[in-house]
């Protein structure tokens, strides 16, 4: 009886991730914030629960949100599920207790967001990054001359750097307060 009561626990706290995801992925994407918001979820989840559950967390909302918008969007589960077994990890090795492992940890998620975000905008959608602001950033950059390639790496870095520490300071501060 106990263990069921505490899979119910755990399936609730999974479910209140995936929806902490789409909330916040529709939210961004309505305001056009110059953030993605679609990781929160993950994050507590790999926190709380392990790798695995964040990854599943992580490409939960990337199948949700490709099967009410468009299918291509799933491809972006592949990031999400890296960012689950990452932050997982380093949960499990303490760099999430204190802040300068927040921050280093949230600085090695941009990069490796930025390196998969720009070979799959690439191969899925011809180099667009899909936010107004990323996308304003690459064009901008584009248009005053500088490579095409390096100005979607600085439009993508300049979403993912702000998602990724706005995620991980979050979940630290929830951490910190529970």
């Amino acid at each position: 009886m106990i263990k069921r009561k505490k899979d119910g626990c755990v399936s609730i706290f999974v479910i209140g991730c995936i929806l902490l995801n789409l909330i916040g992925k529709l939210f961004a994407q309505y305001f056009q914030l110059p953030l993605w918001l679609d990781s929160l979820g993950t994050a507590l989840s790999a926190y709380a629960l392990g790798p695995v559950c964040g990854a599943i967390v992580g490409v939960s909302v990337n199948v949700i949100y490709g099967l009410l918008y468009s299918g291509m969007y799933m491809i972006y589960g592949v990031i999400s599920a890296l960012l689950g077994v990452i932050i997982g990890i380093c949960a499990k090795k303490g760099y999430l207790d204190y802040l300068f492992g927040v921050l280093s940890v949230s600085f090695f998620l941009t990069i490796l967001s930025i390196a998969a975000g720009t070979t799959l905008n690439y191969i899925f959608f011809g180099g667009t990054i899909s936010n107004v602001w990323g996308d304003g950033i690459r064009e901008y950059l584009s248009q005053s001359g500088w490579n095409p390639l390096l100005s979607h790496i600085i439009g993508e870095f300049y979403m993912e750097f702000a998602d990724k520490v706005v995620t991980l300071f979050v979940l630290y501060v929830i951490v910190q307060l529970g």
